[in-house]
C-alpha cells in the first residue's frame, strides 16, 4: 500500500486554465474583454391552458396533473409564435442596466 500523504500536491494555478495566455499572448483580462450577465428579460407566449381545460380534452383532473408533477398551468405557442419571436420580445423587455452598456445594442 503507498503513502498517499507522502504524495506531491498539484499545483493550483493563479488563473483558470481557460485564462492562461500562451507564448506572448495577453489574458482576456489584460485584452479588456470579459463576459457578464448584466440583465435579463423574459416572454412567455399568449395563450395560457390549465389543468382544469386540459381535463374538458384528455381523461384527467387537475388534482391528478398538480400532484404528479406541480403543474397546474402551461403556455401554448400557436402558430405565429416563435422561439426567435418570444427571444426578441424577451430582449425589448431586458433590464435596463443591459441597454447602458455601450458595447451591446440589440
Amino acid at each position: 500500500m503507498s503513502n498517499l500523504s507522502s504524495a506531491p500536491k498539484p499545483q493550483i494555478a493563479d488563473r483558470p486554465f481557460a485564462n492562461a495566455p500562451h507564448d506572448g499572448e495577453e489574458t482576456l483580462e489584460q485584452a479588456g474583454v470579459g463576459i457578464a450577465i448584466t440583465g435579463s428579460g423574459s416572454a412567455t407566449p399568449g395563450v395560457s391552458l390549465d389543468n382544469d381545460a386540459l381535463s374538458q380534452v384528455v381523461e384527467t383532473s387537475d388534482e391528478w396533473i398538480a400532484s404528479r408533477t406541480g403543474i397546474r398551468q402551461r403556455r401554448l405557442a400557436g402558430p405565429d409564435c416563435s422561439l426567435t419571436s418570444l427571444a426578441v420580445e424577451a430582449g425589448k423587455g431586458r433590464s435596463p442596466m443591459l441597454a447602458s452598456r455601450r458595447w451591446i445594442s440589440i
